[in-house]
């Protein structure tokens, strides 16, 4: 569903040209690359979450953002756990975030849709990452009941 509503996102931003809102996030993005001693987990995370909603803004389509909200919301807690379980993968947001919202500057739209798919592909393995993480942790604490098994294939 991400990649299908997020992809199409960034090819109409890039139509459309970016939005003042939009091109905030460039400095916002260009702060957060301090050194990871010094980040600020929480604010990064906040700054790429707005980030992707504000993209789905910009493509100019009421019914996308209407679409892609709830969806955002379903997945906000797992993204959220990345700061324990994949500091890497958050860094690289940070690239990818800017190598997007540079495709919809440049109005590329086919780079801002190779871009999206990508940064989309590189989230949803560290969330399977997070899973798995989360899945040990909860075995060890004696909770695993509390996550479902994996299916079987």
């Amino acid at each position: 569903m991400r990649q299908a509503i997020e992809c199409l996102a960034a090819q109409r931003a890039t139509e459309n040209g970016p939005t003042p809102e939009l091109l905030v996030y460039r400095d916002l993005m260009e702060q957060s690359r301090q050194p990871e001693a010094e980040m600020e987990w929480d604010n990064n995370y906040n700054t790429g979450h707005e980030f992707h909603i504000e993209l789905v803004r910009a493509s100019g389509n009421a019914l996308l953002l209407d679409i892609y909200l709830p969806l955002r919301a379903r997945y906000n807690i797992l993204t959220r756990l990345a700061r324990f379980y994949d500091k890497e993968w958050i860094l690289k947001t940070v690239d990818d975030h800017l190598a997007i919202l540079q495709a919809v500057i440049d109005r590329d739209p086919e780079r801002a849709h190779r871009e999206m798919s990508e940064h989309l592909e590189r989230s949803y393995q560290s969330k399977l990452k997070i899973v798995g993480a989360t899945r040990r942790t909860a075995s060890f604490a004696g909770a695993a009941s509390v996550i479902p098994p994996k299916p079987r294939q």
